[in-house]
């Protein structure tokens, strides 16, 4: 028994290790296996993850907002003329003016745009008076595909390259030129616009509110450089008062000199109610082939100019005006006769113009942002060269910060009873104005 022992013992410890080694070998292959398989799946992993970096970064949208008050505060010393047919009896010496505006403006991502800006003063040339609030814009501007841009709303956009005055500009044919803080109110439109590197092109509808959509204007514009001339179209129509059509050119010769023009062309004349120009019945300017002058005779208001540039914050611009429907010095006359009859007889006194009512002038302006630091110095001067009646204004205006300025803002009308600025209702306005804003 002790010697079968002795003979099992060495086989099984031999099978022993058979078993054990083959155990070895299998775990061997397993592990060999599995890391093949890791090996497989580790490229796998990589081009997955390759995957997930490869799409570029999309930057986020780009949103910037605005919110800034501001405040204007006016006190001016007046000299009345109490003959002017303008005057009325609480003109008085000296006047105040508060002007609060709000201006809250968003845009997303450059192209997409909303504006809100209504404002609240008190009236001119009666400080005791607030009026209604006024909307100076409220528009909505946006892109609806590269590109093709949509404004709608009320907007203040200027175009035209005359200094005082913009024939051309077919959309704000009733600005106020005589006084500056009241050239931030828009005019309401609706417009599609294209913006190439070469080209604009709109295309809009000027409405009139409250009245009829045929009351309403058509209204196109188109600008371009055509051999370094900065070339600018504007087209309306009306159903009554036909098309008219406004260009303007404007072109820099080296660093130090610029020529330009501004101009339209109207195939009848604008009527009293849409114009707000009462005067336009008295002009007995004849166009060519028509058969009522006063009624539907084209017309054509040029302006051609030029520019001295001494540095590129100091100019002198020299401007000539001619306003074919314009009133010559008799027809001033008839016309004024005729509002002190009207007043005679409702007791209501008109508000003075606020554009040109004559036919031929002369404007030189010179403004400076570069002499005194922190200091804009202007001086203008306008004169009618028919009756020979002038308008004059200045201003000297010291900015103490980046949100508070302080300026003297002189004006001066000087003319004989009866001539365009002789009849202002008042000979001088002298204003001390100071801004802030937030």
């Amino acid at each position: 028994m002790v010697i079968m022992l002795k003979l099992l013992i060495p086989v099984v410890v031999f099978s022993f290790g058979i078993t054990s080694s083959a155990f070895a070998q299998e775990a061997a292959a397993v592990k060999k296996t599995e890391v093949k398989k890791v090996v497989k799946k580790k490229p796998k992993v990589v081009k997955e993850l390759k995957e997930v970096k490869e799409p570029e970064d999309v930057p986020p949208p780009v949103e910037k907002t605005v919110i800034e008050p501001s405040v204007l505060y006016r006190l001016g010393a007046l000299k009345p003329i109490k003959e002017s047919v303008y005057h009325k009896e609480d003109h008085g010496d000296f006047a105040d003016q508060l002007y609060l505006t709000l201006k809250y403006s968003k845009t997303y991502n450059y192209v997409h745009r909303v504006h809100l800006e209504p404002s609240f003063r008190t009236i001119r040339n009666n400080p005791a008076t607030w009026e209604d609030y006024v909307i100076e814009q409220a528009f909505v501007e946006t892109e609806l595909f590269s590109p093709l841009l949509v404004t709608a709303g009320k907007k203040t956009e200027y175009e035209g390259s005359g200094f005082i005055v913009n024939p051309s500009d077919l959309l704000n044919e009733n600005k106020d030129i005589f006084d500056p803080v009241y050239q931030s109110q828009g005019v309401e439109f609706t417009r599609f616009k294209i913006r190439t590197d070469a080209f604009t092109l709109g295309i809009g509808m000027i409405p009139r509110r409250g009245r009829p959509s045929n009351e309403g204007r058509f209204w196109s514009q188109f600008s371009t450089d055509v051999l370094d001339v900065d070339l600018r179209l504007q087209f309306t129509h009306h159903q009554a008062e036909k098309s008219t059509t406004g260009l303007s050119m404007q072109r820099f010769f080296g660093g130090s000199f610029e020529l330009h023009f501004d101009g339209r062309y109207q195939s009848r004349q604008r009527s009293p109610d849409s114009s707000g120009n009462s005067a336009v019945r008295f002009s007995t300017y004849a166009g060519e082939d028509t058969i009522n002058p006063k009624d539907d005779a084209a017309s054509g208001y040029y302006l051609g100019g030029s520019r001295l540039i001494f540095t590129p914050r100091r100019t002198l611009v020299m401007e000539y005006i001619t306003n074919q429907s314009g009133l010559l010095p008799e027809e001033f006359k008839v016309f004024y006769d005729d509002l002190r009859a009207d007043t005679v007889k409702t007791g209501n006194v008109k508000d003075p113009p606020t554009k040109l009512l004559g036919r031929h002038y002369g404007f030189v302006s010179y403004q400076d942002d570069d002499s005194v630091k922190s200091t804009h110095l202007a001086l203008n001067l306008l004169v009618n060269t028919d009756d020979q009646s002038s308008f004059a204004s200045g201003a000297i205006r010291y900015y103490m910060s980046p949100i508070t300025s302080i300026e003297l803002a002189p004006t001066i009308f000087k003319g004989e009873p009866n001539s365009e600025f002789g009849e202002m209702p008042f000979a001088h306005a002298i204003y001390l104005v100071l801004r802030g804003r937030f």
